[in-house]
């Protein structure tokens, strides 16, 4: 296995490996990646390209390290729902948040 760069920097031979009709082990090998990576990485963009998952790297980088989406007025609706025994699974999709947004509130 050869060592590599980070994933971002490989979107091009991962969609190049796929476009020759390569295995996701093939690409594993190649890469010298986690086979989890490479499973992560395929589901993310349904059609794998290296454009969108760059385009999604980036997204997921801007957005990095902001404020919580749980303002003072949210973080009451959440504790109503809490308090009536709703799971913080419950309270996130009828709230429209992702679940752990709730969790690292609550921790």
């Amino acid at each position: 296995m050869k060592t590599s760069a980070p994933l971002q920097f490989q979107h091009d031979t991962i969609t190049s490996l796929l476009r020759q009709g390569e295995s996701q082990t093939f690409i594993v090998q190649d890469l010298g990646l986690a086979k989890s990576n490479i499973f992560y990485e395929l589901q993310r963009v349904q059609l794998y390209d290296s454009e969108l998952a760059q385009a999604d790297t980036h997204r997921k980088w801007r957005h990095c390290g902001h404020k919580s989406i749980l303002t003072p007025q949210r973080k009451q609706l959440v504790e109503h729902y809490l308090l009536l025994t709703w799971s913080p699974e419950q309270v996130a999709y009828h709230l429209g948040f992702a679940t752990a947004s709730i969790y690292n509130w609550l921790n």
